[in-house]
């Protein structure tokens, strides 16, 4: 891919898809970031599910 077609990638996060990231006590003084990864089952709406079926309760 060249580096001008990335100008014409659609958006992958819409207005209605939940943020991608929490950041919790802003006013903290810490020197130290402690970044964190969850696995969840939020998937940004561009991607219809990804193609999977919804999951049986």
């Amino acid at each position: 891919m060249a580096d001008a077609d990335l100008h014409v990638l659609p958006a992958l996060l819409g207005a209605d898809d939940p943020a991608i990231y929490t950041l919790h006590r802003p006013q903290g003084a810490s020197p130290y970031l402690l970044p964190a990864d969850h696995a969840g089952q939020q998937v940004p709406r561009a991607l219809t599910g990804l193609g999977l079926a919804q999951a049986e309760p």
